[in-house]
C-alpha cells in the first residue's frame, strides 16, 4: 500500500489504542469538559434572557428550568455556580421582535372601484403613547423605513386595487428596556382614490390616507413564536367585519454573546441539546416501555426558547 494509506492506518491504530486505554471516567470529564458545558452555559443564557411564552400547557419559572437543566446535564453545584457566574458577567442580547405580515383578507374598499391599496404600517409604542382608536399616523414616505413622533415606523409595500393583499414582508422591531410591553400593529390604511385627481395629491400631502383598521397586541401575551390570523379592529355597527390579517411574530436576539459555546453554530448546540435532554429523559423511564418521542414540558420549552433566539427554521428543528 502507498506511504499515505500506511499513514492513515497506523493513526487510526493508534487512536484506537488512544480510546481503548482511556479511563472511562476521564473521558466522562472530558465529554462534560468539551461538550456539556458549553451547551449548559447556553441554556443558561438562554433561561436569563427568554422572551414570550412558550406553547407549552404550564409556564414554568426560571428556577424550575434550571433546576431541569442542572439535572438533565448532572452538574454539581460547584459547577452549576461556577457556569451561572460567567453567563452572569457575559454580554447582554440585543432583543428584536421579528414581525412577518404574510396577508389579509376582506379588507374594506374604500375607493370608488369598490377596492383599496392597502398597506400596513407597524410600530412598537409605550402604552401611553398609544394613538386613539382610528387615529392616522402621518403619510409615511416611499422608503420601507421612517421616523415618526411616535417612534420608528415599518411599512409594507401598496398593493393595488384589492381586498384580500398578500405580502410576505419581514420586519425587525428592537426591543430594549426603554420599551413598554405594549406592541402596536397599526394601522391598515389605504391610498385614497378620489374621483378627482387633485384630491387624492392633496390627501396624499396631508397623510390622510383611509383608515381600515388595526391590531393591538401586548408583548407580554405573546409567544415566544406567533402565527396568527387577527381580526382587524374597531368592529363597530358600520362596519361590522373590517376582515383579517395574518402575521408571524417572533422573538429573537439579534446579537448574541459568541462566547459561551465559541466556534459551534446554533443548530450544532440545538442538536447538542436535544441529545442530552433525550438521554436524560430516557435514563429516568422506570418501565420497558418505548418512548414515544415526546420530552416534558421543561425540555420542550427550552428547546422552543433556544430555537427561537437564534432563529433556527422549523425545517432544521425537525431534521
Amino acid at each position: 500500500s502507498s506511504p499515505a494509506r500506511r499513514f492513515g492506518m497506523t493513526r487510526r491504530q493508534h487512536r484506537k489504542d488512544f480510546i481503548d486505554s482511556e479511563n472511562p471516567e476521564e473521558s466522562e470529564k472530558r465529554h462534560k469538559e468539551k461538550e456539556l458545558k458549553p451547551l449548559y452555559k447556553e441554556l443558561l443564557y438562554t433561561i436569563t434572557h427568554k422572551l414570550g411564552k412558550p406553547h407549552t400547557k404550564e409556564q414554568y419559572s426560571n428556577k424550575e428550568l434550571r433546576d431541569y437543566v442542572r439535572e438533565a446535564f448532572t452538574m454539581t453545584e460547584d459547577e452549576h455556580e461556577s457556569l451561572n457566574e460567567k453567563v452572569e458577567s457575559s454580554v447582554a442580547p440585543i432583543y428584536c421582535l421579528r414581525v412577518t405580515v404574510k396577508q389579509a383578507k376582506g379588507i374594506l374598499g374604500k375607493d370608488a372601484s369598490g377596492f383599496s391599496d392597502p398597506y400596513c404600517l407597524l410600530s412598537m409604542l409605550s402604552e401611553h403613547k398609544q394613538s386613539p382608536v382610528g387615529k392616522a399616523f402621518s403619510k409615511p414616505q416611499k422608503a420601507v423605513v421612517r421616523d415618526s413622533a411616535n417612534g420608528k415606523v415599518f411599512q409594507t409595500t401598496i398593493k393595488k386595487q384589492t381586498l384580500n393583499p398578500i405580502w410576505n414582508e419581514s420586519f425587525n422591531l428592537d426591543k430594549d428596556e426603554e420599551v413598554s410591553l405594549v406592541k402596536k400593529i397599526d394601522e391598515f390604511c389605504t391610498n385614497i382614490h378620489g374621483i378627482k385627481r387633485i384630491i387624492k395629491d392633496a390627501k396624499k400631502e396631508k397623510g390622510q390616507d383611509d383608515f381600515l383598521g388595526y391590531i393591538v397586541l401586548k408583548l407580554k401575551d405573546i409567544h415566544c413564536t406567533e402565527d396568527t390570523w387577527f381580526e382587524l379592529e374597531p368592529r363597530t355597527e358600520t362596519y361590522p367585519d373590517r376582515g383579517k390579517c395574518h402575521v408571524q411574530l417572533k422573538f429573537i436576539h439579534k446579537e448574541r454573546d459568541e462566547t459561551l459555546s465559541a466556534g459551534r453554530s446554533p443548530y450544532v448546540n440545538y442538536c447538542g441539546i436535544l441529545q442530552q435532554f433525550v438521554h436524560a429523559h430516557i435514563s429516568k423511564q422506570q418501565d420497558d416501555k418505548a418512548w414515544k418521542g415526546e420530552l416534558c414540558g421543561e425540555g420542550t420549552a427550552l428547546l422552543e426558547y433556544y430555537a427561537n433566539q437564534n432563529d433556527i427554521s422549523p425545517f432544521l428543528q425537525d431534521l
